[in-house]
């Protein structure tokens, strides 16, 4: 029974190196394919799976067109922080327009833990992303490559520090807080870069807590983001926009 039991463990010891490759082919292989998802497959693959086939603008507009309205919907429940919280939207302005992207970051799980009180759990979990944009003269490429950027949580900064051509308007300019308005619109976001001219259609809305539940992270807040264009000694200041994003479409696909 004791020379079974020294077999064993002597046959464990001239095999481990068996075990040691094993995990390091299974560590490649995990790394591999990381790095072809990535790198290679991911893009194609959201764009033709969520994405489909259309027109997609090369030129920006030269305004946001805007439909005032106001169209409240239905009640829509999100689990924040761990409390169940009533959401009310708000649709004051139907809009469209075809803008270069200044600007795009994500708001996720960690960001959101790490921010704690900072944050805004409310608008982390329904508007995942800040998209900041420029059309009309902004848009432009020979002004767009005149501008720096500069943002922080629901903070987004340009400022002109190279040759600006024709006339320079603060309202060319925004950063607007992104609700996707599903899968599709969520995975095209995934996929948008900075210099990208795209089309974006949607709803300026107003977002508002109407649960019974009035922690104060999970609150509307009062300063939802600010944005500050800078053009020597002047300094234009606004706030942040929200949108429910119904159709996103740039390079070729349409996400909506």
């Amino acid at each position: 029974m004791f020379e079974k039991e020294l077999e064993n463990i002597d046959y464990v010891r001239s095999h481990h190196f068996l075990l040691i490759q094993a995990i390091e082919l299974a560590g490649g292989v995990i790394v591999v394919s990381l790095l072809l998802w990535f790198f290679i497959i991911r893009d194609p693959f959201i764009r033709w799976v969520y994405g489909s086939s259309g027109f997609s603008p090369e030129e920006v507009s030269m305004e946001m067109k805007r439909v005032d309205l106001k169209k409240n919907t239905s009640l829509q429940s999100s689990v924040i922080r761990g409390l169940n919280i009533d959401i009310r939207m708000t649709f004051k302005q139907k809009i469209n327009v075809n803008a270069a992207v200044l600007n795009i970051q994500k708001y996720g799980f960690w960001g959101t833990y790490a921010r704690g009180s900072r944050g805004n759990a409310l608008y982390d979990k329904i508007a995942p992303y800040d998209v900041a944009l420029a059309f009309g003269n902004a848009g432009k490429e020979q002004n767009f490559n005149a501008l720096a950027f500069k943002s922080d949580y629901r903070y987004f900064e340009a400022r002109v520090n190279g040759r600006w051509e024709g006339l320079f308007n603060g309202d060319e300019f925004g950063n607007y807080m992104i609700i996707p308005s599903g899968k599709n619109i969520e995975a095209g976001l995934s996929l948008l870069k900075v210099g990208d001219i795209a089309e974006f259609e949607g709803y300026i809305t107003e977002l508002e807590n109407d649960s019974s539940i009035k922690e104060a992270s999970n609150m509307k807040a009062t300063n939802q983001g600010k944005v500050e264009i800078k053009n020597g000694g002047t300094v234009i200041r606004k706030e942040a926009e929200i949108i429910y994003l119904t159709k996103l479409s740039f390079n070729g696909r349409v996400f909506q």
